[in-house]
């Protein structure tokens, strides 16, 4: 019985179903961030107290808001959180006039949205800690925004590699210290230049997502690392293809709480593939 290698590395040729397809996939990434929705929007992240939490442009507030009243309304936190507008505070919960509300956070699933004019304010999750989330859809940032920079198409960077089932929970660190158990379905093993490396993803919803690094981070890439996500293994093989490879939400803002790569995710070889490190 012919030996089966642990390895698979097999390079796809270009072509042009999978070039538009990959520039398909790029564009819709570039709408994406710049959507209402996404990261070139969000203008603060503030971490609750175990008291009131005050909301509005006052300088002295927990809360402090780019724009609107002096004084929105206060946020409880007390092993849920909880809202109350100032009267005659125009505050929205998803669409609707609200006075008083418990809110849901985004670790329950999609979280309870609060709007006052160009503001949108939700409850994070992480770990044991609960913060608002602020975006603003008047931000400079994305006014200033000029389009994503990506590294021209390379099939030889479009890799199959082997997938190993391997179920399990993994720790892995991130961008404001913390360290979040994170759910492995297994790994990715491929050979470059004659050397094996294995990928581990995590789960983001239902997706695999690869946290990153490689050779090119900090000199063209994003420092701290880049995300990669592949769909389902089929029979086997996985394919990672890194003409996909994104920048994380820290790259657009400050605000964001980003999964770090865990070691076997520190590749030791230049990734000149996907999305290169962003500029205003």
């Amino acid at each position: 019985m012919e030996h089966v290698t642990a390895v698979l590395a097999l390079l796809f040729a270009a072509d042009p179903a999978w070039e538009s397809s990959v520039n398909a996939y790029r564009a819709a990434r570039q709408a994406e961030i710049a959507a209402d929705d996404g990261w070139l929007v969000v203008e603060g992240l503030y971490w609750l107290n175990q008291t009131a939490n005050r909301a509005g442009t006052d300088p002295s507030f927990e809360i402090i808001l780019p724009r609107g009243p002096k004084s929105l309304g206060l946020f409880e936190f007390r092993g849920r959180v909880t809202f109350r507008a100032d009267s005659g505070a125009d505050v929205r919960l998803n669409g609707l006039p609200v006075k008083a509300v418990e809110l849901k956070s985004d670790g329950a699933g999609k979280p309870d949205i609060l709007e006052s004019g160009p503001l949108r304010m939700y409850v994070i999750k992480r770990g044991e800690r609960y913060g608002i989330r602020l975006r603003d859809l008047e931000s400079e940032r994305r006014k200033k925004f000029t389009g994503l920079k990506w590294y021209a198409l390379n099939a030889g960077y479009r890799i199959q590699a082997k997938w190993v089932a391997d179920a399990k929970i993994i720790p892995i660190d991130n961008m404001i210290g913390q360290v979040e158990n994170r759910e492995t379905p297994g790994y990715a093993v491929f050979t470059w230049k004659g050397k094996e490396f294995r990928m581990v993803p995590i789960l983001d919803g239902k997706k695999l997502q690869f946290v990153f690094k490689d050779q090119t981070s900090g000199k063209g890439t994003y420092p701290a690392a880049r995300f990669l996500y592949a769909a389902e293994p089929k029979d086997g093989v996985i394919e990672l293809d890194f003409n996909k490879a994104v920048n994380p939400p820290c790259a657009f803002t400050p605000y964001a709480t980003c999964p770090l790569p865990p070691p076997s995710n520190r590749l030791t070889f230049a990734v000149e593939a996907g999305e290169r490190n962003f500029q205003y």
